[in-house]
């Protein structure tokens, strides 16, 4: 399978073989090939997908995931449900896993080796040899047929099945190795839906060819891990791969640090929070030889600081405009717009509407990022202030009382959305009871119920409201 897809925010966006339903799977022979990417913040996929509920055998089976990952989605061979194992069957084996993620049980990805252990004693024959191919296009006659001018491992790679049924034959309809009519030279079946006329790679013999190292991404803020990966150019068998790390650049005699876990051609670090240094070592197990990748530099950047001013403060209707202003940065991105005059710049100014907190984003001079917030309260302003003097003129050593009057914006008009009838049937203790089914069981001072009222009540009373004993309330405005 070749596709390009634009889904968005996928984990496992595209399956090559979805093992979810029955009680028992045998999957033999499989050749599944997925070459996917997607302009999606989060995109994942799975060369195969399996259940952890049914019993489950592979053998002989070629898994390749070539897919590009994105955010936390990963790129998988062989990706189960759960990390339960026990339905995955003891006689899965002969299998080629390829992909930068080899197993993901949801919680936990491996690569090659620690698969291997994960899964022992299934899988101990297994191998994870990218394959090479004919072709990768659908509509061609060669598609995913393997390029018997390339040594590989999946030659001679598989075994015989015949149990619970017995197949002879390939997807071509070409005799298997061991079955009758095989006119070839291999010594077992081969790997995957093609068999084929292909030889094996023979024994690494003194230094192995070095591959490319790379490393992504190549910089973290205060601390972070990064994922290290490298080719492998050899074609012979014996080769093993370590991941070595350093503090200082150019020192690798002797050798420095392993990487934890890392043994494998893509290995995610540990995170760090200085700068390292890392080199892959090719060895060939048969004679001791080794050589030493490119080296490659993760940088790790003091996270960024950034501030602003005021934190907090409060802003009055119909008053100029609160300055806001960042530091720590060289580019600032403020948010909400509302209320702003600008949402980019190190200085904006604020006349919100309403209550806000304001966020600004600040990118320092190594990219790095972090966020500061001022918290901005909204308040009326006076619409009038007057001054009285009682009496206005006053004569030597008399006296004028001074009375200031200040006026604010009406409070408008409020809705109560919803509130729960919770009726109180009787009051409760200190509480006097005005009026009970529309009859004053205190005599009114003056009118009836419907314009009347009493005099002489002592402010603040208590009163009952929806189950709650209230004795002042206030809303933007006096105490009543």
């Amino acid at each position: 399978m070749d596709c390009i897809i634009t889904w968005w925010f996928f984990t496992n966006a595209v399956i090559g073989l979805n093992l979810t339903g029955g009680t028992t799977v045998n999957a033999f022979y499989n050749t599944v090939y997925l070459n996917a990417s997607s302009s999606g913040a989060v995109f994942g996929s799975s060369a195969i997908y399996a259940s952890t509920t049914p019993s489950l055998t592979l053998r002989n089976n070629l898994f390749h995931n070539a897919s590009s990952a994105n955010g936390s989605g990963l790129a998988v061979a062989y990706r189960r449900s759960s990390s339960t194992l026990t339905s995955y069957q003891a006689a899965s084996n002969n299998n080629d896993f390829v992909a930068s993620t080899i197993h993901y049980d949801g919680t936990t990805a491996y690569a090659w080796p620690a698969y291997q252990t994960l899964v022992s004693t299934r899988d101990n024959v297994s191998v994870s040899w990218t394959p090479a191919y004919l072709s990768t296009t659908g509509s061609n006659a060669n598609f995913l047929h393997i390029d018997t001018a390339v040594a590989t491992l999946l030659e001679s790679g598989a075994v015989n099945i015949t149990t619970p049924i017995t197949i002879t034959d390939d997807h071509d309809v070409n005799t298997r190795q061991g079955n009758g009519g095989y006119i070839g030279t291999g010594t077992a079946p081969d790997i995957g839906a093609d068999e084929f006329e292909g030889t094996r790679p023979a024994n690494c013999s003194g230094a192995p060819t070095a591959g490319t190292a790379s490393l992504s991404p190549v910089f973290r803020c205060g601390s972070g891990t990064t994922l290290l990966t490298v080719n492998d150019p050899n074609l012979s068998l014996g080769v093993t791969i370590q991941w070595y790390e350093s503090t200082t650049s150019g020192t690798w005699a002797p050798l420095g640090t392993q990487v934890p876990g890392g043994n494998s051609l893509s290995v995610t670090t540990p995170s760090y929070t200085s700068d390292r240094y890392f080199v892959a070592s090719f060895k060939c197990s048969f004679t001791g030889d080794s050589v030493l990748s490119n080296e490659v530099h993760l940088i790790v950047y003091p996270a960024a600081v950034i501030t602003v001013s005021p934190t907090s403060a409060t802003y009055c209707a119909g008053a100029p405009a609160l300055a806001l202003t960042a530091g720590g940065g060289v580019s600032y991105a403020w948010s909400p717009a509302a209320g702003l005059n600008a949402t980019t710049g190190g200085a904006v100014n604020a006349n919100p509407s309403a209550s806000t907190v304001y966020t600004v984003t600040g990118t320092d001079a190594n990219s790095c990022t972090a966020t500061a917030t001022s918290s901005i309260s909204y308040s009326l302003n006076l619409t009038s202030l007057t001054a009285t003097a009682t009496p206005s003129t006053i004569c030597n050593g008399a006296n004028s009382q001074l009375q200031a009057t200040a006026t604010t914006p009406p409070l408008g008009t409020y809705t109560v959305s919803s509130i729960t009838y919770a009726p109180i049937a009787e009051p409760g203790s200190g509480v006097t009871t005005l009026a009970a089914n529309n009859v004053a069981v205190v005599a009114l001072s003056t009118g009836t119920l419907d314009d009347g009222g009493w005099n002489g009540l002592t402010i603040p009373f208590s009163f009952n409201f929806f189950g709650a004993s209230i004795y002042s309330s206030s809303v933007l405005g006096p105490t009543v």
